[in-house]
């Protein structure tokens, strides 16, 4: 299998999640290619998926108002690979009220 990924030029931000997904997608033996996603190849994809600091690895939700199935053996793959990169979340800070 192969991930096809924007090239870091124009739009696209060279960001942390987005680097460590291309280290765990390479490393789970899939090649890694960068180059312009016109949209006809996302629309023919098999899977599509972001990335971003908040929510890791998502499944796209729509194409063009066409919405997509849950999360592909890919997707859900690297996104799990990501969490248990990412580590456990932090416990919620301790909260305090006065009457």
């Amino acid at each position: 299998g192969a991930v096809l990924t924007a090239p870091l030029a124009g739009r696209i931000h060279p960001g942390v999640t987005r680097a460590t997904t291309v280290g765990l997608a390479r490393a789970r033996g899939f090649e890694v290619f960068e180059q312009p996603l016109p949209l006809e190849d996302l629309r023919l994809a098999d899977e599509v998926f972001l990335t971003n600091s908040i929510r890791g690895v998502e499944v796209a939700g729509s194409i063009e108002g066409n919405a997509l199935e849950a999360p592909g053996t890919v997707t859900a793959a690297l996104r799990d690979d990501l969490r248990t990169a990412w580590g456990p979340a932090p416990a919620p800070a301790p909260t305090a009220s006065r009457s």
